[in-house]
């Protein structure tokens, strides 16, 4: 019996806790609405993205986020001899104005015990030369309705952060990701 009303407690205080924080996860959202008007200057930003061929959306994402984002600047890294990669990258650039906000960094083999990607924006890092930097796997897409949050930080002394992860796998099987929800 003892056992019974212990779990039906913790039961009672997890739900209570968990309500607790839908509570104050609405309130810290209402309190942070961004005045629309703010716009980010993306001239600012610059998108770093480690690239891999192997998805068979990889252009597609990767032109949405250049049309999406139509003044911010853009760092590809991609792997010496992977061909395909490079070939997608050659025909993004051929588009009209892609060429100038476009660099890509061609990265040697990373070493067996590094993480490839940390270690390509590791390598990577130096050459942004704009105040804020993204970065973005090569199979996101940044929800231009909610870039502009930003805004919020940019007054901010000294460094931040701000993150946002794919939700689950199925959001990438069916296309979708956390940025295009947010």
């Amino acid at each position: 019996m003892l056992l019974k009303i212990i779990f039906f407690t913790l039961l009672f205080l997890m739900m209570v806790i968990y309500l607790l924080r839908i509570l104050f996860a609405k309130k810290y959202f209402e309190k942070i609405k961004i005045d629309d008007r703010r716009k980010i200057d993306q001239k600012k930003y610059t998108v770093i993205q480690p690239i891999l061929s192997g998805d068979i959306r990889l252009k597609d994402v990767l032109m949405r986020n250049i049309k999406n984002l139509s003044e911010m600047n853009f760092l590809w890294l991609i792997d010496k001899g992977d061909d395909e990669a490079e070939r997608i990258v050659s025909e993004i650039i051929s588009e009209e104005n892609c060429k100038e906000r476009i660099k890509i960094l061609e990265m040697e083999r990373v070493p067996q015990d590094m993480n490839p990607k940390i270690f390509k924006i590791k390598e990577s890092l130096e050459r942004v030369q704009t105040e804020y930097m993204i970065i973005l796997d090569d199979d996101s897409i940044i929800n231009t309705k909610r870039i502009d949050e930003l805004s919020m930080y940019e007054d901010i002394k000294g460094d931040w952060l701000a993150t946002g992860t794919p939700i689950t796998m199925e959001y990438r099987a069916s296309g979708q990701n956390l940025w295009q929800h947010l």
